[in-house]
C-alpha cells in the first residue's frame, strides 16, 4: 500500500510509506523558511510524491491528523473548488479508490513511539504535549500491531502548557523556546521558586490528576504562517521575576515537569506490569526530563521517538492507517532519520556556477582529509551532504561542525554563527567505538534525544559540548547509519586523538534547518562560518 500522512497546523508536515518502507518525512518549514510553519504542507506533499516517484492517484490512503477533514486537504486534492486559494497552488487528483482517514492527534504520536521502537513485546506508551484534539497527556499500551488507550487527561492537566507559559514569561516564544528554558534551568536552584511556580502547574499522584489547573482564555496568533499561543499565566509568571531570578524560575519549572511525569510513568508501569516505556509528544524534546525517565525502566527498555513533536505527526498518521488496513506492512523500526530531499552533484554545481562562487572539488579521501584538517585547525564548517534529516536535530547531513576541544567554541557559534543566547549548549557527534570514553550511561544514543553524564576526567578536554551540569546530548555515529560522517569522525580522531565533534543544526537562530544548496549558501555567507562543504565542493571565505 501507498500511504501519505499529512499534518496541518503547528509544524505542518507530510510523510510517505510505500510497501512497508518509510520513503519520506518532511516539514513544510524547510521549504517556506518560516520556523514551525503552519501553512498547508503543499511543498512537503510534492516532495514526498517526488521521492516516492508516484502520482497522487496512486495513493491508497491519505491519513490526516486530527478529528476533522481540513479544508486545505479538500482543496489540495481537488475535493472542492475553494476560491481563497491562488491558481498557482499545486493541486492533485485522486481516484475514487483513495481513502481519506482521520486519526486522533495523540494516537498519531503514540504510533511513532511504539511501532518504530525496537520492542516486539508489549510496552507502555506515554504521550505528553500542550494539547491535541481532546487531551494533553495520554497513556497507551502497545502490543504487536495494535495499541489500546489506557487514560487521557484534559487540558487542565497540561504540563506542556505550564512549561511553555514559563518559557514565554522568560521572554521566549511559546512552542519554540522551551529548549532555552531547559538549558537555563541547569544554572538555577529549583527549590527557590518551586512553591510560587507550583501554583501554575497541574499536579499528578497515583495516576490521577489531583490538582487541575485552569489556564484561562487562550489567544492564538498566526505570524508569517507560524502559530503562536498566549495565555494569561505567562504575564503572571513574568511578575515573579521581581522575586526570583530567571535561572531559578527555569529550574523550578524543570523540576515540576520532571516530578509529575515521573509520577505518572511510574504509576502506570506498576499498574500494567509492563517493563518497556515508549515516549512521544513535544514535551519529550526535553532531554533532561528524558534522562530522569530513563531511571523508571531498565536502560535497554526505553525508546524516545527522535521526532516527538508535532513535526512527527504525519508519519504517525500513516502508521495508524497501516495498522488498521495492512498491519503486515507496518514498519517496525526507524531505519534512517535521513528522509528529506537529496541534491545531486550536478544540481549543486549548477547552483554554485549561477552565483559565481569559487570552490575547489574533492572526492573520497581527499574530501574527508580536507575537512578534517580544517576542523582540527579550529575552523567552523558547514556540512551539507545527502538526504536532509527529519525532525529537529542535525545528525550529520545538514550540520555546522567545530572542534569540541576548545571550550570557547561554544560561545563563538552562539554569538558569531547562530546569533543566539550565549548560554545555549551544543550536542556532540561521537564515534561508536569511542562512546564509553565520553559517556557514563550505556544507553543507545543515535538521535540527540537523551542527556548523558560525561566522565569528569574528559569534560575539560571537550568543553564546547559539555553543559554546566556536566551532561552532554550525543549522537552516536555508526558506519552503517552514516558512513561518510563516520569517516569524518575517524579522520578527525586521527589528527586530534578525539573521536568527537561539536555538531549543531545548519541554520541561523530562529530559522529552520537548511534544505537546499541555496539555503546553505545564504546561511554560510550570513554567518561566521569559515568553510562550506556542499557535496564534493568546498568553499572557503578569504581572509580579510
Amino acid at each position: 500500500m501507498n500511504v501519505l500522512g499529512i499534518h496541518l497546523g503547528h509544524d505542518a508536515n507530510a510523510a510517505l510509506i510505500m510497501n512497508g518502507k518509510i520513503v519520506a518525512d518532511i516539514m513544510e518549514e524547510r521549504f517556506s523558511r518560516v520556523k514551525h510553519s503552519a501553512d498547508p504542507p503543499r511543498n512537503a506533499v510534492a516532495a514526498c510524491l517526488a521521492m516516492g516517484n508516484i502520482r497522487a492517484d496512486e495513493l491508497d490512503i491519505i491519513a490526516i491528523t486530527g478529528q476533522n477533514l481540513h479544508k486545505d486537504i479538500e482543496y489540495i486534492f481537488r475535493l472542492q473548488d475553494l476560491e481563497r486559494f491562488p491558481t498557482y497552488f499545486k493541486r492533485y487528483s485522486l481516484t475514487p479508490a483513495t481513502q481519506l482517514k482521520n486519526y486522533d492527534h495523540h494516537m498519531c504520536h503514540a504510533a511513532c513511539a511504539y511501532y518504530l521502537s525496537p520492542f516486539s513485546d508489549p510496552a507502555l506508551i506515554c504521550v505528553s504535549d500542550g494539547f491535541g484534539d481532546d487531551c494533553s497527556i495520554s497513556l497507551w499500551t502497545g502490543q504487536g500491531t495494535s495499541m489500546s488507550l489506557l487514560k487521557k487527561y484534559p487540558s487542565e492537566g497540561s504540563l506542556g502548557w505550564f512549561y511553555s507559559n514559563v518559557t514565554e514569561a522568560l521572554g521566549w516564544i511559546h512552542g519554540d523556546g522551551e529548549g532555552k528554558t531547559m538549558a537555563l534551568a541547569a544554572k538555577g536552584d529549583p527549590a527557590n521558586a518551586y512553591n510560587a511556580l507550583g501554583d501554575f502547574c497541574p499536579r499528578y499522584h497515583d495516576g490521577e490528576l489531583k490538582k487541575p489547573h485552569h489556564f484561562g482564555s487562550i489567544c492564538k496568533v498566526t505570524e508569517r504562517g507560524a502559530i503562536q499561543w498566549h495565555m494569561p499565566d505567562a504575564a503572571k509568571i513574568r511578575g515573579l521575576i521581581s522575586r526570583f531570578t530567571r535561572e531559578e524560575l527555569a529550574a523550578s519549572a524543570q523540576e515540576l515537569i520532571e516530578e509529575n511525569h515521573l509520577s505518572l510513568c511510574t504509576h502506570w508501569l506498576q499498574r500494567t506490569g509492563l517493563e518497556r516505556l515508549c515516549l512521544a509528544g513535544g514535551v519529550f524534546l526535553n532531554i533532561i526530563l528524558n534522562r530522569k525517565l530513563a531511571g523508571t525502566v531498565p536502560l535497554n527498555k526505553l525508546f524516545i521517538y527522535p521526532n516527538p513533536g508535532d513535526s512527527g505527526l504525519a508519519l504517525g498518521a500513516a502508521l495508524c492507517a497501516l495498522s488498521e488496513y495492512a498491519p503486515e506492512e507496518l514498519p517496525r523500526s526507524l531505519d534512517s532519520p535521513y528522509l528529506g530531499p537529496n541534491f545531486t552533484d550536478q544540481e549543486i554545481l549548477y547552483t554554485l556556477r549561477q552565483r559565481k562562487i569559487r570552490f575547489t572539488e574533492h572526492h573520497g579521501d581527499s574530501l574527508i582529509e580536507t575537512v578534517a584538517r580544517a576542523l582540527s585547525e579550529n575552523l567552523c564548517v558547514g556540512w551539507f551532504q545527502g538526504r536532509m534529516e527529519t525532525g529537529p536535530r542535525a545528525l550529520g547531513n545538514r550540520s555546522i561542525l567545530m572542534n569540541p576541544c576548545h571550550a570557547e567554541n561554544q560561545k563563538y557559534i552562539n554569538t558569531r554563527v547562530k546569533f543566539r543566547e550565549p548560554f545555549r549548549p551544543f550536542c556532540p557527534s561521537i564515534l561508536d567505538t569511542d562512546r564509553d570514553r565520553y559517556l557514563v550511561e550505556k544507553d543507545n544514543a543515535p538521535y540527540m534525544i537523551l542527556a548523558f553524564n560525561s566522565p569528569e576526567q574528559v569534560r575539560a578536554r571537550i568543553g564546547a559540548v559539555v553543559h554546566v551540569d556536566g551532561t552532554i546530548r550525543p549522537q552516536i555515529v555508526t558506519s552503517i547509519g552514516n558512513p561518510l560522517f563516520h569517516r569524518m569522525l575517524r579522520a578527525f580522531k586521527k589528527l586530534t586523538g578525539q573521536g568527537i565533534l561539536l555538531n549543531t543544526s545548519f541554520n541561523l537562530g530562529g530559522e529552520p534547518l537548511v534544505c537546499t544548496p541555496e539555503d546553505a549558501i545564504r546561511c554560510f555567507y550570513s554567518s561566521g562560518m569559515d568553510m562550506l562543504v556542499l557535496g564534493p565542493f568546498v568553499i572557503s571565505k578569504q581572509e580579510p
